[in-house]
């Protein structure tokens, strides 16, 4: 469990910035798309099982923000 949160603490590190970006193009405010990319983390979380690698995680992450 806790090689599954450091993991996911590091890719959170990674794409947070990229993903609040995007996010707020679409709703122009910042708590909001910082609340949008927090709820995406937590989906992607517990849906960590299905996740199939096939393609890029930044892909699939920006696909749940928009």
């Amino acid at each position: 469990m806790l090689h599954r949160i450091e993991e996911l603490e590091a890719i959170m590190e990674q794409h947070t910035g990229r993903l609040i970006r995007l996010a707020y193009y679409y709703v122009k405010d910042l708590q909001s798309a910082e609340d949008i990319v927090q709820e995406v983390f937590i989906k992607f979380y517990d849906n960590w099982q299905r996740y199939e690698e096939r393609g890029e995680l930044k892909a699939y992450l920006s696909r749940l923000v928009i």
